[in-house]
């Protein structure tokens, strides 16, 4: 896993444990992704689904004014016991 792959999961599950429901675009909008395509970056989300950490948990209207108000997937944990990223 790339570090910036590292920073953007990290990121992703520290805001889960402070909110109830997270979409991805709030992680990767805290993490620098040097020009990469940030959709490339949803196999993160995928692993997450697969491994039990996270579940769907609703919709909600982009913040990302590019994204013309799309609909975004939210999250949240199903182990509340994760203690590193």
């Amino acid at each position: 896993m790339s570090t910036t792959a590292r920073r953007i999961r990290r990121a992703f599950l520290r805001l889960l444990r402070k909110r109830t429901r997270v979409a991805f675009e709030d992680a990767l909008a805290q993490v620098e992704t040097h020009g990469v395509d940030r959709r490339c970056f949803g196999w993160i989300v995928s692993q997450l689904v697969r491994d039990g950490i996270i579940a769907h948990a609703g919709y909600r209207r982009s913040m990302n004014r590019r994204h013309h108000s799309g609909i975004k997937r939210l999250w949240k944990l199903t182990r509340r016991n994760l203690t590193n990223g």
